[in-house]
């Protein structure tokens, strides 16, 4: 179970800031028992249409507090994905 909230604005087309809260209960295991884990995070997304390809870019850094460890750990993630439609633009 994840339990995550976020408020997000569009700067301009096709960027994207957010901030949220997450929650997962009991996922973490710490000394051998599982721990609740909470976090906060913050994102930054691109959506970059080329040709026939759409790419989307996203950062997203994370403050990561788990139950029952006294220091916060820090994450930093990137994602980098494309899509594109299968088929002909056809209306059917």
């Amino acid at each position: 179970l994840l339990l995550r909230s976020a408020i997000g604005y569009e700067l301009f087309p096709g960027f994207r800031v957010w901030a949220g809260y997450g929650l997962t209960p009991l996922r973490v295991i710490v000394h051998g028992e599982f721990a609740d884990e909470s976090r906060l995070w913050e994102q930054f997304s691109y959506e970059q249409p080329l040709q026939s390809v759409d790419l989307s870019h996203r950062l997203r850094l994370e403050q990561r507090f788990i139950e029952d460890v006294g220091e916060v750990a820090h994450r930093i993630r990137y994602l980098l994905r494309g899509s594109r439609a299968l088929g002909g633009t056809e209306s059917v």
